[in-house]
């Protein structure tokens, strides 16, 4: 006997629907439900970022959910139809080869949309955008909720200055490579030419060439650490510890100050930029 072909089409799912889903959810090939995924997806659809893709809902032969059940959850939670694509009559092995593609990325967004120098322009645009949301106050969890939709839309919006200070980025990382990466370092001047474009440019030239540095100057300091950071077999910073590093230093240089060390204390609150 013939089985039946997978149906695809695309509707305006319920809340009650999306519950009446979840409860056929075949819980032997479903993943173990992500409550950060969930509140991730919540917060898109909540924003307006939903859209609908090619990427269905998807039903077995025996009428068991087999993909979705995070969108479904998050559309409960929502309290709203919303449009989703489903394919019923799946084959039940197709669980075998669910979710083993790569996600598409930041970069990968914007290189498809045409920005230049997309994945670096992609990794800035998140650590812009997770420090503008006060996520770097937190040790963890930092990197949830900043979606491709909102990169984009940043990129988009700010898209020649973007360009412009990702290429400053990479003249200074070719002086100084111990830095971080040429994105974490177009994050620094975005934010920081914002506060003082002049004193930005003085900071990035002392701190790519390293001259007219006294013994107590902040950004002298920051290039030591940063030095030791690489020096050994394993950093002894992370990406978020060099983050601080560095508008800890910003800070001091932009008022004049002379230290005598640059640390990051036990649980330290993540500096704000002045």
């Amino acid at each position: 006997m013939a089985q039946s072909a997978i149906k695809s089409y695309q509707k305006k799912i319920t809340p009650a629907e999306a519950q009446e889903y979840l409860s056929n959810l075949n819980h032997e090939h479903n993943r173990k439900i992500s409550i950060q995924h969930v509140s991730f997806l919540l917060g898109e659809m909540e924003d307006g970022n939903w859209i609908v893709t090619g990427d269905p809902i998807q039903f077995n032969r025996d009428g068991e959910l087999i993909n979705g059940q995070h969108r479904l959850t998050a559309l409960v939670k929502y309290g709203k139809p919303l449009e989703m694509f489903i394919a019923k009559n799946v084959p039940n092995e197709a669980f075998k080869v669910l979710d083993t593609g790569r996600t598409r990325t930041g970069g990968d967004t914007l290189r498809i949309a045409g920005h230049k120098a997309a994945y670096t322009m992609a990794s800035a645009c998140r650590t812009i955008l997770l420090y503008r949301s006060g996520r770097f106050d937190l040790r963890a969890g930092r990197n949830k909720g900043i979606s491709n939709t909102q990169i984009l839309a940043f990129a988009d919006e700010n898209k020649k200055q973007l360009e412009n200070i990702i290429h400053e980025a990479y003249h200074v990382y070719q002086k100084f490579g111990f830095a971080s990466s040429p994105s974490m370092l177009a994050a620094l001047l975005y934010f920081f030419k914002k506060k003082d474009s002049q004193r930005t440019e003085e900071f990035f030239m002392k701190y790519s060439t390293g001259a007219e540095l006294s013994i107590q100057s902040p950004i002298r300091l920051l290039r030591e650490e940063l030095m030791k950071n690489k020096a050994g077999r394993r950093s002894l910073y992370n990406e978020r510890d060099v983050l601080a590093l560095h508008i800890l230093a910003w800070n001091a240089f932009k008022e004049g100050k002379k230290i005598t060390k640059l640390v990051l204390e036990k649980d330290y609150e993540f500096p704000k930029i002045k």
